[in-house]
């Protein structure tokens, strides 16, 4: 007796790889020879050292071999071959036997894996959602249809938080749904659910969905992946100095500001902020939000700038948000120059992650200018004067201007040409100044505001092109040729 088998009985039109089986047994009574092994499409088959023309089989003894070919053909149509065995006894009386197997040659099956992450950045044990789309693009049925994911290392999946299931295997870093067909020509099924990263990791970090499904042909596989970034919650601090009253009449007040932002993808939940001066030229005065420890004594400290009022402002540092936090100091000293450090003092987020530290100094250097200025320009070029303009729309204790020219872009070799005295009286003011310039060519000019304390502010420089003026007079003189 003989059989044949093909595994598998159905390939894609395309084409495949098919494994047929053979079995020669003896089921006489006698002792036979092997001495026929052919197959009607493939001709003479060689079997394999156990099983060819040749092998002696005893009563009720079987042998086995296999040969693979690819085979195609059109959809519909099928593949069939007749295998024929032969065997001999020591008498020389033979018998044969035989048997066909089947392949079908089905349409090109079609399957397509997506996988996406939201948010693609996320902070240690804050939850963020894998969505896998699988989609049949092809003309059969997938029945059965198994999707595995494979977590990274240290990341955990939320359990409960499977859509449209929990995976049915759940042994991380593996999981897998294991029936989610079938699935149908041209039809879809989305898979979502959220999973957490441990503590004390960051980086970028890719994990690997893979989907399988069978159909007549055998199994079809396609995966994709996603990356997700694991980073620290991050805050941005800066500080400035944005008034100073230093006017020679007591007292006077510098006003900071301080402006923390939320620049990480996760809400700060507990915000700490230290603000550093030097005594011996500043004391404090007041701020907004007020310190809970407002000692003159160098320090003030928020325990907690999410908290209450009046220390605080009532609700947590949401992602892309600000604080702004301003502290109000009297001048106790002439000062030369000083700087004040504000830093955030541990922060955290609503996941216990901390935030980093950032600090941030503000010297107490460069006074802001007394006069705000709308414009410095040249007017016009007449023969060689030249008509300067200038306009402010705000002076203070502002006693005049200063102006300087030059022969070239340089204000060390610039001298002083002309002062002329604040117009404004508590708003601002309009000027024209005209210069009568040494010669022709390019000059150019700045222009300082002094307050009432003879401190100078520059402006500029412009410049102006002065033509060299044209001689009155012509002389000629006789030409004498030898």
């Amino acid at each position: 007796a003989v059989s044949k088998v093909a595994n598998p009985t159905a390939v894609p039109e395309t084409g495949g790889a098919v494994t047929f089986t053979y079995v020669v047994t003896n089921t006489g009574s006698v002792t036979a020879t092997i001495t026929v092994l052919s197959d009607d499409v493939f001709g003479s088959l060689a079997g394999d050292a156990d099983c060819q023309v040749g092998t002696v089989l005893w009563p009720a003894q079987s042998c086995a071999f296999t040969h693979t070919e690819t085979l195609s053909g059109t959809v519909g149509s099928s593949h069939t071959n007749v295998f024929t065995g032969t065997v001999t006894d020591a008498d020389g009386h033979t018998d044969s036997d035989t048997d066909d197997a089947t392949v079908t040659f089905l349409p090109v099956p079609g399957l397509e894996l997506t996988k996406d992450v939201a948010p693609g950045q996320a902070v240690r044990n804050m939850p963020f959602t894998y969505t896998i789309r699988i989609t049949n693009t092809g003309p059969v049925t997938f029945d059965p249809l198994v999707l595995t994911d494979t977590l990274p290392a240290d990341f955990h999946y939320v359990v409960g938080s499977g859509d449209p299931s929990d995976p049915d295997v759940i042994a991380e870093p593996t999981l897998v749904w294991q029936n989610l067909g079938p699935l149908a020509p041209g039809a879809s099924i989305t898979v979502s659910f959220a999973v957490t990263a441990t503590p004390g990791i960051t980086g970028t970090y890719w994990n690997v969905a893979l989907v399988g499904g069978e159909y007549p042909g055998g199994v079809l596989t396609d995966t994709d992946d996603a990356p997700v970034a694991i980073v620290d919650p991050a805050i941005a601090l800066d500080k400035q100095l944005v008034a100073a009253d230093l006017d020679d009449l007591l007292p006077n007040y510098v006003t900071f500001t301080v402006v923390i932002t939320n620049v990480g993808i996760s809400t700060i939940d507990v915000l700490p902020l230290v603000d550093q001066y030097d005594t011996y030229y500043l004391s404090f005065v007041t701020a907004e939000p007020y310190p809970e420890e407002d000692a003159d004594d160098g320090l003030l400290t928020w325990h907690d700038l999410t908290g209450p009022a009046p220390n605080g402002f009532g609700r947590n540092l949401a992602p892309g948000e600000s604080f702004h936090i301003t502290t109000v100091f009297r001048v106790v000293h002439d000062i030369t120059t000083t700087v004040n450090t504000a830093f955030a003092d541990g922060p955290y987020d609503v996941y216990d992650n901390p935030a980093n530290e950032p600090r941030d100094d503000e010297p107490i250097t460069n006074v802001p200018t007394a006069v705000e200025l709308l414009y410095f320009r040249v007017g016009s070029v007449a023969g060689q004067r030249v008509r300067l303009e200038w306009a402010t729309a705000v002076e203070i204790d502002t006693f005049g201007f200063n102006l300087y020219r030059a022969p070239v872009e340089d204000l060390s070799r610039a001298t002083a040409v002309a002062f002329v005295p604040s117009q404004a009286r508590g708003g601002g003011a309009t000027y024209v100044y005209n210069d009568p310039v040494p010669s022709g060519g390019v000059w150019w000019y700045w222009l300082a505001d002094v307050d009432t304390s003879g401190r100078e502010t520059l402006h500029g420089p412009v410049s102006a092109v002065v033509e060299a003026a044209a001689l009155p007079y012509r002389v000629y003189l006789p030409l004498v040729i030898r």
